[in-house]
């Protein structure tokens, strides 16, 4: 849960407004339950810099601890985003087409950054595009399509009342359910979502993103049968 974790020693209430809304003498009254909070200690300052760079807009270099401890020169450090129990420095490369040189790294695996004295201006598509952002898996630059989806009468009321994703839209509501739309521009946005009320949330359009889960569902019960 977030309140509880070592999360809160790296930022303050001006960071995220919200806090100042969650009263001490409401933790009687109120649990938060969310996905679990990586365990984060910034023994390197490496959060700090990355604040510091992004409100100067500055150029940083820095490592980052994946398969090949990459080492990136000179990139742009946008917003620090939390999403999903983790915190995520989001950087703009200057020689990278894939994702319009947008990248998301895991704060935790940035082992050092080194704040350039050169400063940058910020790209106001980037600007919209984090601002707009639906989830981790939203592609920057890509298109949007739709997706239709249907969902049954047992899970309607959950969908009714809520929007699981931003561009949720009620197309129709009647006995066979609850018929949404949704605007992607990468089918990871829309998989998981689906994964988790299946077999109740069905893909009626595309026929690719149908496909994707069929093979997905299918690939699964392939390995139930190998492993059972």
């Amino acid at each position: 849960m977030i309140l509880d974790s070592p999360f809160l020693n790296h930022i303050s209430v001006k960071e995220f407004p919200f806090l100042r809304s969650i009263k001490r003498e409401t933790i009687d009254v109120f649990k938060l339950c969310d996905s679990p909070v990586e365990e984060y200690i910034d023994s390197a300052g490496v959060l700090a810099d990355a604040k510091k760079a992004i409100k100067n807009r500055q150029y940083i270099d820095l490592v980052y601890d994946n398969a090949t401890n990459e080492t990136l020169a000179k990139v742009q450090p946008y917003k620090i985003l939390y999403a999903k129990g983790n915190l995520y420095l989001v950087i703009k490369l200057a020689d990278d087409s894939f994702n319009g040189g947008l990248r998301l790294l895991r704060v935790s695996f940035v082992k050092k950054i080194v704040i350039l004295r050169s400063t940058f201006q910020k790209d106001p598509q980037i600007v919209n595009f984090l601002d707009n952002i639906q989830t981790l898996f939203t592609s920057y630059g890509a298109s949007d399509y739709e997706v239709v989806v249907l969902a049954l009468p047992s899970i309607a009321k959950y969908f009714r009342n809520k929007k699981h994703l931003k561009s949720q839209q009620i197309l129709s509501d009647d006995s066979d359910g609850l018929k949404l739309s949704y605007k992607i521009n990468n089918p990871m946005e829309i998989i998981p979502l689906v994964k988790t009320w299946l077999p109740d949330l069905i893909i009626l359009s595309p026929e690719h993103i149908k496909k994707k889960m069929a093979d997905i569902t299918r690939v699964y019960q392939e390995r139930i049968d190998k492993f059972s």
